[in-house]
């Protein structure tokens, strides 16, 4: 029975490390806020999106839209994409601020660590909670 001892204990050994791995990996990463992480994604894409049909508008029609709606109904513009928070259904908010520039508001789970693409406008790093970004379509155009 001894030449076994060596054997079962690193059978327990193995899998006493194993399951230590996956609760620090649990710890460090729960999954609640890894699905965070992947709203608050999502959220920035649609956000993302919604700013590129946005200067498309513009660039088309030399004004900003009143409202979301109107990209919607000039075809070729821009493709229906779902605008709507993939928790709450809502649309994103959207609201005119000046001549040039308008407002893209969400909902986020939590802080973001880095901007999501620093280069391609300035919509990148939020706050946890209702978050806006202000852009400037005379900016980058």
């Amino acid at each position: 029975m001894t030449p076994h001892l060596p054997g079962r204990f690193l059978v327990v050994a193995g899998a006493a490390a194993a399951v230590a791995a996956v609760s620090v990996s649990i710890y460090l990463n729960p999954p609640s806020a890894v699905r965070a992480q992947a709203l608050d994604d999502r959220r920035m894409r649609a956000l993302q999106q919604m700013n590129f049909a946005i200067r498309n508008y513009y660039r088309a029609h030399q004004a900003l839209p009143q409202t979301i709606g109107d990209i919607e109904k000039h075809n070729g513009l821009s493709p229906r994409l779902d605008w709507t928070d993939p928790v709450t259904h809502r649309p994103y908010d959207y609201g005119v601020v000046g001549k040039n520039s308008y407002r893209l508001c969400a909902d986020f789970a939590a802080d973001s660590e880095t901007a999501e693409n620093p280069n391609a406008m300035s919509i990148g790093k939020h706050h946890k909670g209702h978050d806006c970004f202000e852009e400037d379509v005379s900016n980058g155009e």
